[in-house]
C-alpha cells in the first residue's frame, strides 16, 4: 500500500496498481459509493498519474490497474476522474486527459473495454460509457433503461435482486436486459424462469463473460442442449466455456461454429477439427 490510500493498491515492483479488496469488493454497494473511500481511491490515483512524467508510464499504470482490478470496482473510480471530482477533491486535469487517452487507445484490451462499458451502462456511470464508446451507450441504453427503471425512478440494484427473485413474468421479461451478475444469478434460480428467457441472457451481445459463466454453471440450466448451443455461439462466452462445450455439440451445430466469423479463431479451428473426425 502507498501513501496511505485505503482503495487502491501499488505494488512498485510489479509496477501496477489494483482497488484493494476490503473497499470496493462488494459490487452491492457500487451504485452508491462510500462517501470517504471512493473519493480516497480516486485521489491516490490522480496524484500517481499527475506524478508520472510520461503519458506512456501513466498508461502503463491504468493498463495495469485494468488488468488486475474486476471491471465493477474500476468502474466507479475512472467515472469520478472522468467526472472531474471526488467529494470535495478536484480532479487534475492531467489525471483527467490521461484517463481519457487510454480508454481511447489500444492499450486497453478489447474483451476489458466491453466489460467496463457494460458496467457503466448498467450502473449509470455516464462519463465513462462516452468516453468508451459514444454509438454502443447509445445502442444498449433503451434496452438498459427499460430495464432498470420503474415509473421515473431507476431500480436499485437490492431493487432489481428482489425482483428477480419474483413471480411477475412481466418484471422478470425486463430483467433480461439487466446485466449485473448478481440480478442473473436471482433470476436463473426463479422457477419462473423459462428457457426462451435463458436463450435471451446466453445469445445476448454484447454481454459480460461473468453473466454467461452463471449460465453455464447453472445447475439447472447448464445442461439444456440449446442453451449450450446458444452460449458456444456467442463470441463474448469465455474460451474456456466454449471449448468445454463444443464436445457435446452436435454435426450440424459444429457446422454453425466453423461458418460464425464472429467467434474466436482458436473455438471455429476446434469445432473443424471435430467435424473431421470420424
Amino acid at each position: 500500500m502507498r501513501d496511505g490510500a485505503p482503495g487502491i493498491a501499488y505494488d512498485e515492483e510489479r509496477r501496477g496498481a489494483t482497488i484493494a479488496k476490503d473497499t470496493l469488493a462488494d459490487p452491492r454497494n457500487l451504485q452508491n459509493p462510500d462517501p470517504i473511500e471512493l473519493p480516497e481511491s480516486v485521489r491516490w490515483l490522480a496524484q500517481k498519474l499527475v506524478a508520472l512524467p510520461e503519458v506512456a508510464m501513466r498508461h502503463a499504470v491504468l493498463s495495469e490497474l485494468a488488468l488486475e482490478s474486476a471491471p465493477l470496482e474500476l468502474a466507479p473510480v475512472l467515472e469520478a476522474i472522468l467526472a472531474g471530482a471526488a467529494g470535495a477533491f478536484e480532479i487534475p486535469p492531467e489525471a483527467r486527459l490521461a484517463v481519457i487517452s487510454f480508454l481511447a487507445s489500444d492499450k486497453l484490451d478489447p474483451a476489458q473495454r466491453e466489460e467496463l462499458l457494460l458496467v457503466a451502462l448498467s450502473q449509470r456511470l455516464p462519463a465513462l460509457a462516452r468516453a468508451l464508446h459514444p454509438g454502443e451507450e447509445a445502442a444498449l441504453a433503451p434496452a438498459l433503461a427499460r430495464a432498470l427503471r420503474e415509473g421515473r425512478r431507476p431500480l436499485t440494484l437490492g431493487e432489481r435482486r428482489s425482483l428477480a427473485a419474483g413471480w411477475d413474468r412481466r418484471k422478470l421479461q425486463r430483467l433480461l436486459s439487466d446485466l449485473d451478475p448478481l440480478v442473473v444469478e436471482r433470476l436463473l434460480v426463479n422457477p419462473r424462469l423459462r428457457e426462451e428467457d435463458v436463450l435471451e441472457l446466453a445469445s445476448r451481445r454484447p454481454n459480460r463473460p461473468e453473466v454467461l459463466r452463471l449460465i453455464f454453471d447453472s445447475r439447472r440450466w447448464g445442461s439444456h442442449y440449446a442453451v449450450q448451443v446458444a452460449l458456444v455461439l456467442n463470441p463474448h462466452t469465455p474460451p474456456s466455456i466454449a471449448m468445454t462445450l463444443l464436445t457435446r455439440l452436435h454435426r450440424a451445430d459444429l457446422r454453425l461454429v466453423v461458418s460464425n466469423f464472429k467467434l474466436p479463431e482458436r473455438i471455429r479451428a476446434a469445432a473443424a477439427e471435430l467435424l473431421r473426425r470420424p
